[in-house]
């Protein structure tokens, strides 16, 4: 367009340069060209306006494309806001949408003023502004087509174009399907005449009005003024006496200049596509008002829902989720005060069950919901808790939650729950592994009795009163998260894997516990990796001969780290790279009866005690390499037995059933770090030798 716009300025230089060439030929006069040179300015600027223009009329259909695609995608409105120039002028409205994406929409440009006429010359006609009106309109399919100057615009073989395409896949957002066309405009650089294209640039055709003909980009220029009237000579004065002069005559007037042509009128907006936006008489809608109109003459509106200003929904999602007896939901609220609130329901309902609804306060078996509670008069979430019954073990159930304000207009979250008496039958429907999705708390003990159980807590709490291990042989795994329970292994030859976790437990004491007195589970293998243990007794307690296994872990205990009871001993336990701190002994291991000896062997460990010794151990082959053990207690006492001594770093003692310590012994001088209360000089091994305590080193 710029270089046929040069073309025409070349053209007018031309013929200045040859007007000005007759007139010195003629009279030898020199040439006014202010008026071309003013014609000439003015073309240039008509021309950046339609420049303008042209990007202006792009970017809103590519806005109005962007609000239809709403309704379908139900992407609502979250904000508009209005634009301004340099010179605080409005320009537009910038609107964004709940999913964070924006569109501009621009007013029409006003038409570029004409000049006052010069020396009889009337000014010239501003740009006009004729533009074809781009729009959109609903078809009897119920689908939006794009519609130029009223008629539905077609491609060439005649089908209409569609403003987005086919919706996607259920569950997800409505994509553009081949079939959505946003049409392109310009203005051809030769002909000055407005063009479409509806295949992306590639090829273009030009538009016509109503009555066939061509739709012009820019108005005429103005005629030309008349040349003002050429004022009278003066008369001559009469000849005087000789020697006086005659006075000279007076000039004659001058002629009236010409009248300065009347101001070009100014151009229409012509290029906006939306007549007005109404974002203040609704609260909750906007209306877009378009300037194409429908079959009856009125203006089309589309009203786009804006994001509520009041809003529900599930904290971790809509998506399908396993829920258990006692499982908690959490809601979240966007606006809620004290004022707006009225009432909350929460409704489920199991397939081929009577729904269970409760409101806020009223008490149920299966759903309850907590009543909001408002700090300094806003709500930002409460909970849901699910209790469902066992006869409905994996069912899918929907749950729906109203919130009502106090107009009584409903706010809504919704999902499907799949529901589970507890997570180790939630694991057995997927195969025997599962994920957990949130936290969770457990009302009633987690009981296995699933031969391969994993649970992966991806980085989430799972709490419960205990986790029982029932099934002989079974292989269960907790990792990569965080546990609050009792472990009680109440099986034999069953392994146990604890990688990647947080344990604690603050009810019974014992975090791990295998087997009890009553009954005679062996066999077990336990392994823990990567732990943290943190128990207000026991770590880890053994009653019966099973292999323990503590690799880059660490426990915190406020009686025993290890402990095994001396009814049923011979268990194999291997400590390495982990701290052990606490109370009493970090590892404590007795013999009552003289039974199988214990296998102990700590490397490359840090074993500390506030009040007793770091190890205490009967009938044991025994090996301690590159550790630290310390104990905080002064002074250092002794007993045969090795329980109640004090202060040492290793006890050796004879087993109850009497008798001098038995065992292989592999602790080599020098290759530990003894850090002992009672001083430099006290004993850091000591065994007993079936009278009394020797130094070991």
């Amino acid at each position: 367009m710029k270089k046929h716009n040069k073309s025409i300025i070349i053209g007018l230089k031309v013929l200045l340069l040859f007007l000005c060439f007759l007139a010195l030929k003629s009279s030898s006069c020199k040439y006014d060209d202010t008026e071309l040179r003013g014609n000439i300015a003015n073309l240039e600027n008509r021309v950046e306006t339609l420049e303008d223009w042209k990007i202006s009329v792009n970017v809103n259909i590519e806005s109005l494309r962007t609000i239809v695609t709403s309704f379908e995608t139900r992407n609502f409105i979250a904000t508009i806001e209005p634009l301004y120039d340099n010179e605080g002028k409005e320009i537009g409205y910038k609107i964004t949408f709940q999913t964070g994406d924006s569109i501009t929409i621009k007013h029409g440009n006003d038409g570029v003023d004409g000049k006052d006429g010069k020396d009889g010359n009337d000014g010239y006609n501003g740009v006009d502004g004729v533009t074809p009106v781009i729009g959109v309109a609903q078809d009897t399919d119920g689908i939006y087509y794009w519609t130029v100057d009223g008629e539905f615009l077609t491609d060439n073989s005649g089908a209409k174009l569609p403003v987005t395409g086919p919706k996607g896949e259920q569950g997800e957002k409505g994509k553009d399907g081949a079939d959505a066309i946003t049409p392109k405009v310009r203005i051809n650089e030769t002909t000055n005449v407005w063009e479409i294209s509806t295949d992306n640039g590639q090829t273009w055709r030009e538009m016509k009005d109503a009555n066939g003909d061509f739709i012009n980009a820019t108005g005429a220029q103005g005629p030309k003024g008349e040349k003002g009237d050429k004022g009278e000579k003066g008369e001559k004065g009469e000849t005087g006496p000789k020697g006086d002069q005659g006075d000279k005559g007076d000039k004659g007037d001058s002629g009236d200049r010409g009248v300065a042509g009347a101001m070009g009128p100014k151009g229409e907006r012509g290029d906006s596509m939306f007549k007005s936006i109404d974002y203040t008489s609704n609260p909750d809608v906007v209306y877009f008002i378009l300037t194409a109109t429908d079959n009856t003459g009125a203006n089309i509106v589309l009203a786009v829902p804006r994001v509520p200003t009041i809003s529900i929904a599930f904290a971790d999602g809509v998506d399908t989720i396993d829920v258990f007896q006692g499982s908690v939901l959490t809601l979240k609220f966007t606006g809620l005060t004290f004022e707006t609130y009225n009432a909350l329901v929460a409704e489920i309902k199991p397939v081929n069950s009577d729904s269970e609804t409760d409101i806020v306060t009223r008490a149920n078996d299966r759903v309850t919901i907590s009543k909001p509670v408002f700090t300094n008069g806003k709500c930002d979430s409460t909970n849901i808790t699910l209790n469902m019954p066992a006869e409905i073990e994996g069912g899918e159930a929907f749950l729906r939650v109203t919130l009502l304000d106090n107009k009584g207009k409903q706010y809504i979250a919704s999902r499907t729950v799949r529901l589970f008496t507890d997570i180790s039958k939630a694991a057995k429907a997927n195969g025997g592994a599962y994920t957990l999705k949130r936290d969770l708390t457990m009302s009633s003990k987690l009981e296995i009795a699933e031969l391969n159980f994993k649970l992966n807590l991806n980085k989430k709490k799972l709490t419960t009163p205990a986790i029982e291990i029932q099934q002989d042989g079974s292989n269960i795994s907790f990792s990569d998260g965080k546990l609050d329970a009792y472990i009680a292994i109440n099986s034999s030859n069953s392994t146990l894997l604890i990688d990647g976790v947080d344990l604690t437990d603050n009810s019974l004491g014992v975090n791990i516990d295998c087997g009890d007195l009553g009954n005679n589970y062996k066999g077990n293998t336990i392994q823990i990796k990567n732990t943290n243990i943190k128990s207000g007794g026991d770590g880890i307690m053994l009653f019966t001969k099973n292999t323990l296994e503590v690799e880059n872990s660490k426990i915190e205990h406020k009686r025993y780290g290890i402990f095994q009871d001396e009814t049923n001993p011979g268990s194999t336990v291997k400590v390495s790279k982990t701290e052990i701190t606490g109370k009493n002994e970090g590892i404590s291991l007795t013999n009552k009866t003289g039974g199988d000896k214990y296998l102990l062997s700590v490397e490359e460990s840090i074993i500390h005690s506030e009040e007793k010794c770091a190890v205490v151990v009967e009938k044991t082959d025994i090996t301690v390499k590159k550790s630290t053990l310390s104990s905080a207690a002064t002074p250092q006492i002794f007993n045969g037995q090795g329980w109640d001594s004090k202060g040492y770093g290793i006890v050796l003692g004879g087993h109850i059933g009497g008798g001098a310590f038995e065992g292989a012994i592999d602790i080599p001088a020098g290759n530990n770090t003894f850090n002992l209360a009672a001083g430099a000089g006290a004993i850091k091994v000591i065994r007993y030798d079936g009278t009394q305590g020797v130094q070991y080193e």
